[in-house]
């Protein structure tokens, strides 16, 4: 099994389609190992998995299990540095196309990732 690499911390909201996380990413996290030396970031795809972290976990408190189908409009606006606390934000939308949860990384109140989640349910 693989060390925990993130945290997220829930923080309790009114809307039931609306999930905000406090989160960090420790320098221990092999997501920095050579990315980079001495100006360590943490990664884009990381920061995607984080964000499909708090969606499947928000899906299993209804009782679902799903599947990432893609990622859309995905933007890296500002450097996520070990051990910076940074907010995530995600809206879930039913769509005809299916489920898709658009993310906000926030540092200090400004993006600095955005993007689209598209999931599907598995049956189970």
């Amino acid at each position: 099994m693989l060390p925990k690499w993130h945290t997220l911390e829930c923080v309790p909201g009114d809307e039931p389609d609306r999930l905000t996380a406090l989160a960090t990413a420790p320098l221990a996290s092999p997501w920095f190992d050579g990315h980079f030396p001495g100006q360590p970031i943490l990664p884009g795809i990381a920061m995607i998995a984080m964000a499909f972290d708090a969606a499947r976990g928000k899906e299993a408190c209804e009782g679902n299990s799903i599947r990432l189908k893609s990622v859309k409009r995905v933007r890296f606006k500002k450097p996520v540095r070990p051990d910076e606390p940074f907010t995530l934000s995600l809206r879930r939308e039913q769509k005809e196309s299916g489920i898709s949860y658009n993310f906000t990384i926030l540092l200090e109140g400004e993006a600095a990732c955005t993007g689209i989640l598209n999931i599907e349910l598995i049956a189970g």
